[in-house]
């Protein structure tokens, strides 16, 4: 029985990623351009939104006498956002899916640049 070489595996598949590092970003780079754009918008959404990054309220939750209006006002705000916390995290996934199939393409198939974008 033959023997796998694993090491010389791996050796070959990141030495391949790592040359032709700059042409899988030419293909990828406009799904990921635009997932890294709605990554700070969701992270500045979520801390703008969020009454549980008030100063005072922090204060209030770290010793321990947060009353429960503000528990409640806590509640409600993370209530109100989970449909835009799963729109948003559901189109990144897509952009990294499209992503994903480009780099496959190219790796697999060979197939080469076609368009300015995708």
């Amino acid at each position: 029985m033959r023997k796998l070489p694993v090491f010389a595996s791996f050796k070959e598949v990141y030495a391949g990623v790592f040359s032709h590092f700059i042409q899988l970003l030419h293909i990828a780079w406009a799904p990921l351009a635009i997932w890294v754009g709605l990554s700070f918008f969701g992270n500045w959404w979520i801390l703008n939104s969020m009454p549980i990054y008030d100063p005072e309220m922090l204060g209030a939750m770290s010793e321990g006498r947060l009353s429960e209006d503000q528990f409640e006002e806590i509640y409600a705000a993370q209530k109100g956002m989970m449909a835009g916390i799963y729109t948003l995290m559901f189109v990144q996934y897509f952009l990294l899916s499209v992503a994903a199939v480009g780099f496959h393409r190219f790796v697999l198939l060979g197939e080469s640049v076609r368009g300015w974008a995708v």
